[in-house]
């Protein structure tokens, strides 16, 4: 197996580089890139290369020397395959902790994720593996969802016209969906109880603004609920 650009670029499918992520995990600026040196087995050295969509190593070995053998698709061996497994689990790693999962491709549903991260310090949790394009938003200190964004055909919509489309389900005020719902833009919450939740069309026929004033109130609608003092 070689640890070259397909296979590690293969880990950032979907994914967008957390530049205070990487800080974390020990990485420093350096122009373009993010760089981390890191000692592995048999005094190994490993220079560690972020870009915004992928990762390179250079290694040397104990006495200083670069070593390549790693990239050679012809090396086989003990040894040579021990660099390659360690080499995917950094990558593993830095793939996981130093990039934000981002499945989606609408304007409207990334600025649903950014909404929510600067406003509500919610990330999007992908749940099903099944279902890697199916995204939830919750509460931190109720646990309880507010909204989700996930793609399906719009016939499934009742639209006529086929095609896939993003949407958000977003959490509203009881049996108040019917006020919004126009068939178009606006319609019954997918998948979830149609009272309590209303679907929004992610094609650009919402603007952010409204978008941004349901999630505000979604948010608001599954707070902890206070306790009544006793007297």
């Amino acid at each position: 197996m070689e640890i070259g650009y397909f296979e590690l670029s293969r880990l950032l499918k979907n994914r967008v580089l957390n530049k205070e992520n990487l800080f974390a995990l020990g990485f420093q600026k350096d122009g373009e890139k993010f760089v981390r040196v890191q000692t592995i087995f048999d005094g190994f050295t490993v220079f560690c290369e972020v870009f915004e969509n992928s990762i390179f190593f250079r290694l040397k070995d104990s006495d200083g020397e670069p070593y390549i053998l790693h990239n050679v698709q012809t090396a086989n061996g003990e040894f040579v395959g021990k660099i390659r497994a360690e080499l995917l689990q950094i990558a593993q790693e830095i793939a996981e902790k130093g990039f934000d999962k981002n499945v989606f491709s609408s304007s409207g549903a990334n600025f649903i994720v950014d909404y929510a991260k600067r406003n509500f310090q919610s990330k999007p949790e992908f749940l099903w593996e099944k279902f890697d394009d199916t995204a939830i938003f919750r509460r931190a200190d109720s646990k309880k969802w507010f909204a989700l964004i996930c793609t399906l055909d719009k016939q499934k919509l009742g639209i006529l016209e086929g095609g896939r489309v993003e949407i958000l389900d977003v959490r509203v005020e009881k049996d108040s969906v019917q006020n919004f719902v126009d068939n178009k833009r606006f319609f019954p919450g997918w998948h979830l109880n149609k009272r309590t939740w209303l679907t929004v069309l992610l094609d650009g026929s919402v603007s952010n603004d409204e978008i941004a004033r349901l999630l505000d109130k979604a948010f608001d609608l599954v707070a902890p609920k206070q306790k009544k003092r006793k007297i």
